[in-house]
């Protein structure tokens, strides 16, 4: 109950922001509106928009009647083809027309140093010497939509709808690098990062790699609460096709009769698959709230 209050509160504030401002031609049918000062309300041709997620201001608003108090207001990612956020643009080929992108470049890489005594044949126990093993781990999430948009309303309540098409490609990957190499006198030199399968140490494990492409139309509304400020929402029926390939581990060891170290592939037998769907998506009913300029 109490966050249901919270929401009327908010939209109550947000009504009053709008009513604020003085609608020189409203109800002229495909004529923008000017605001009181004699600003375009509705975008128009040429401008570009930027799209963010609405719900971190909304409850900043509404915390104003909270007794924790309102805290401090931030931008979020703006959600894009189901679940997946990333940023949101716009380009208004026409003042009812758009081309529309939604962009994700995520990637991340992280380092772990373990310190391994140095494999020698003149150990010293009096002057120890160290080497270091380094594991890598670096994940991978791109995606990508283009599409077009389009508009439709007399007033400040517009309703949305369009279609575009999505691509996204995920990327797991973790290698390892040894200090201590494998010789024809050690052939299998002491290791921190991981353990030895027989006389093999892992040196790449590709734990995810996947890739997915389809295609969506959508339909939602904006509501221009101030000149070139919309909040609003959207839903989309999706039919997209998936695939993740088996996971592939490279290890390394000595071979003897070639006398040199030498690598080989390993595939699971139990990783990977391939997914359709087809269906309506952001279900849970995201904000978005967009700037244009």
């Amino acid at each position: 109950m109490k966050y249901l209050i919270k929401i009327i509160l908010v939209a109550f504030s947000l009504s009053a922001v709008c009513f604020s401002q003085t609608d020189t031609t409203a109800g002229t049918k495909n004529v923008n509106m000017l605001s009181k000062r004699g600003v375009y309300i509705l975008p128009e041709k040429g401008e570009i928009a930027i799209g963010v997620d609405a719900s971190p201001i909304l409850f900043y608003v509404g915390s104003f009647f909270s007794s924790s108090g309102a805290g401090s207001p931030s931008f979020d990612y703006g959600s894009g083809p189901g679940p997946v956020n990333g940023i949101y643009l716009k380009y208004m080929l026409e003042k009812n027309m758009a081309i529309r992108a939604h962009v994700r470049c995520d990637i991340r890489n992280s380092q772990n140093i373990s310190i391994a005594a140095k494999s020698t044949l003149a150990y010293d126990p009096q002057r120890p010497e160290f080497v270091e093993d380094i594991t890598t781990t670096q994940s991978n999430a791109i995606s990508f939509s283009l599409g077009v948009e389009k508009h439709r309303g007399k007033g400040r309540l517009q309703g949305i709808y369009g279609c575009e098409a999505f691509v996204s490609h995920l990327r797991d990957i973790t290698t390892y690098e040894y200090g201590n190499d494998i010789t024809n006198e050690f052939n299998t030199p002491v290791i921190i990062a991981n353990s030895y399968n027989g006389s093999e140490r892992l040196i790449e494990d590709n734990d995810n790699k996947g890739f997915a492409f389809g295609a969506r139309a959508f339909l939602g509304i904006e509501y221009f609460i101030a000149p070139k400020i919309s909040i609003g929402g959207e839903f989309g029926y999706s039919v997209s096709y998936g695939f993740n390939q088996n996971r592939t581990q490279v290890y390394e060891y000595w071979n003897s009769t070639q006398q040199k170290v030498s690598n080989v592939v390993k595939e699971s037998a139990s990783g990977g698959y391939k997914t359709f769907n087809a269906g309506i998506d952001n279900v849970d009913g995201s904000i978005n709230l967009f700037f244009y300029f």
